[in-house]
């Protein structure tokens, strides 16, 4: 007792009640009133047929899929959470014992900014160049030869990161990160 069926998008199919589908049985489907006039006969085949062991064995391949995208999120989620975590380590094993010098330009160019949140400059062995690190509560890294750079160096290093806090890079960078392990 096959029934035609119309999905909410008007493709007309008929369908066997679920307790009558077998490895062996065949869905029938219908895509067009064409297909509905120019059906063949019973013996012969029709041109729309899915057996229902091809259909299980398409859903195996979707779930599998499906399976190993879940699998490569989840790695690329661990590798951003676990660089987010180092970042965190490099924030709290770097000094904070700066010379008086470079305190006072930070401090100069945070107010010439004209940025009201509190700012925390460190000294660290684990950086070539200055960044800016800590999503919660930025903290600009400086390495370790900055002591020996000349001051408008300095003013101008520290600005660039002072710029990269006041337009909230981090937030946009961690967006576009989770993004690209979504994709």
């Amino acid at each position: 007792a096959e029934e035609r069926l119309i999905s909410q998008r008007g493709v007309r199919r008929l369908d066997k009640p679920p307790a009558a589908i077998t490895s062996n049985s065949t869905l029938h489907l219908v895509t067009s009133d064409a297909d509905v006039h120019n059906q063949q006969s019973p013996g012969e085949s029709p041109s729309h047929k899915l057996s229902a062991s091809q259909f299980i064995a398409g859903s195996s391949i979707i779930l599998f899929l499906l399976i190993i995208y879940a699998l490569g999120l989840g790695v690329s989620l661990w590798q951003l959470s676990f660089a987010h975590y180092a970042i965190g380590q490099w924030i709290r094993t770097a000094r904070a014992d700066l010379p008086e010098s470079i305190l006072q330009i930070a401090e100069d160019c945070r107010g010439a900014m004209g940025l009201s949140r509190e700012l925390s400059v460190r000294l660290s062995n684990r950086v070539a160049v200055p960044v800016v690190a800590g999503m919660l509560r930025p903290t600009i890294l400086l390495p370790e030869s900055v002591a020996h750079w000349p001051v408008e160096r300095v003013r101008a290093a520290v600005a660039h990161e002072l710029a990269h806090i006041e337009r909230g890079d981090l937030w946009t960078q961690l967006l576009s990160q989770l993004v690209q392990c979504i994709y």
